[in-house]
């Protein structure tokens, strides 16, 4: 990725010694100093064809340095626009074997978790654009942490609303068993950032201790609920379902009113299955004084969205 060059370190490229402040010798007179002199082993009067070489030696380095100082005022300047991940149309596309696959797959996440800030990251993850700002209030304003890969334990590839998609399961030194979600794009293995970290608007306990009233977007799972809805909502304009966070300490009831965008499509979920979803969801006063959970709106199903325009669709994941 294109960062800024900063003069000083553009000159190093040039010359990594830098420029050498000789002391002058006993009685010399700095308006003596010849230049030629000071080229150690070198006459003071050096023959013609040296000279015509040192001469064309100078004029290519002139013009190497001016197209140092352009690129870097190029890079200064273009520093903070977006850096594009598609790969060139003129380079073919390799076919991996599955291991070649399984190693890169590696080499992305190995490289992922041992970044140290948000910019690096976004090298290794799909969407960077729309991710970064998530990838910010994650890591920066949140403060989590990722944790160094200590091994593999599975990667397995699958077919998901027509994408190809690679799941691995790692274990973290800490011994933690973890997952990503990786998708190819053009000849590289990218993360699916969002997805594989459940990201949501609002922490999960922040979202408990707040109970906003305004919809807040949520990655969590989703089971139907199939006994009567609460007393004050009716089950001819309210469907039920049971929401859980990733850990499984957040389990609530929730209502969606029928008129909800998505509402008919999360009431496909088989009876018994549990679904990760992409959710709006609030709280809303009660009569008595509650706060009821409600799903304002189905984002899409799985916690990536292929396409824009498709919610996508249920799968089963049982207990």
């Amino acid at each position: 990725m294109a960062r800024k060059v900063e003069p000083e370190e553009a000159f190093r490229l040039i010359d990594h010694r830098g420029v050498k402040n000789r002391p002058l010798k006993l009685g010399q007179n700095i308006e003596g100093i010849s230049a030629e002199d000071e080229m150690d082993g070198k006459p003071a009067e050096a023959p013609t064809w040296i000279r015509y070489t040192i001469i064309a030696v100078a004029i290519t380095l002139s013009v190497g340095f001016i197209g140092i100082l352009f690129s870097g005022a190029y890079l200064v300047y273009n520093q903070n626009a977006p850096t594009s991940k598609a790969i060139s149309p003129d380079e073919p596309l390799i076919i991996y074997s599955d291991e070649d696959s399984k190693n890169l797959i590696t080499i992305t996440l190995k490289k992922f978790l041992n970044c140290i800030n948000t910019e690096e990251r976004t090298d290794y993850v799909m969407s960077p654009d729309s991710e970064r700002s998530r990838m910010i209030n994650y890591y920066e304003k949140r403060g989590n942490l990722d944790v160094a890969l200590w091994k593999v334990k599975l990667i397995k590839p699958a077919t998901l609303d027509g994408a190809r998609i690679w799941m691995v399961a790692y274990l973290d030194v800490k011994k933690n068993l973890r997952y990503m979600i990786l998708m190819r794009s053009g000849n590289q293995f990218l993360i699916q950032w969002s997805a594989s970290i459940g990201y949501g608007e609002l922490s999960w306990d922040q979202f408990t201790i707040k109970q906003p009233r305004k919809p807040i977007q949520m990655r969590c799972y989703a089971l139907r609920n199939i006994g009567a809805v609460p007393a004050n909502f009716d089950s001819s304009t309210h469907y039920g379902f049971i929401i859980e966070n990733r850990r499984g300490d957040f389990t609530k009831f929730a209502i969606m009113p029928h008129s909800s965008e998505g509402a008919r499509l999360l009431n496909s979920i088989p009876v018994g299955s549990r679904n990760p979803v992409n959710l709006l969801l609030k709280y809303i006063d009660q009569p008595n004084g509650t706060r009821q959970l409600v799903i304002d709106k189905l984002i899409h199903f799985q916690w990536y969205q292929n396409t824009i325009t498709n919610k996508g669709r249920p799968v089963e994941l049982r207990d």
